[in-house]
């Protein structure tokens, strides 16, 4: 079972040909920590997205899996340190079919303005166990 870690997050989005997407996270923990392993964290990404198998094209609520490229202990900017820190920076994978944080293109499909509110775009980071 996976430990889940206690702080806050700042996301990065890169700009790429394809569009946008979350390239990093950097976290902020209660309590510094002096090591990290990129194979000891999970990464969830929870958004809203078109049903495309749906007429209408309702929003929707779904969860993917994010790879983690690279780890590091960092300082406030997300540069790397050695000593031990409350900040650790994610590099995360991302292509074409992963990463936005984008609800959808909503405007286009004239959406009710209550969907306003569900276009969300959040992250979870959990240390797995042995790491």
């Amino acid at each position: 079972m996976a430990e889940k870690i206690k702080g806050t997050y700042e996301i990065h989005v890169g700009n790429y040909d394809w569009g946008c997407s979350v390239d990093r996270a950097l976290i902020t923990l209660e309590e510094p920590v002096f090591s990290v392993d990129p194979a000891g964290f999970s990464v969830t990404e929870r958004k809203m997205i078109t049903d495309q198998d749906s007429e209408d094209h309702p929003l929707m609520e779904a969860s993917f899996p994010r790879k983690v490229e690279d780890v590091w202990l960092c300082d406030e900017e997300g540069e790397r340190v050695e000593e031990p820190s409350r900040r650790i920076c994610l590099s995360l994978h991302v292509s074409p079919e992963e990463g936005t944080p984008l609800a959808s293109r909503r405007a286009a499909l004239d959406l009710p303005d209550e969907d306003e509110e569900r276009a969300m775009f959040e992250m979870t980071a959990e240390i797995l166990s042995g790491h």
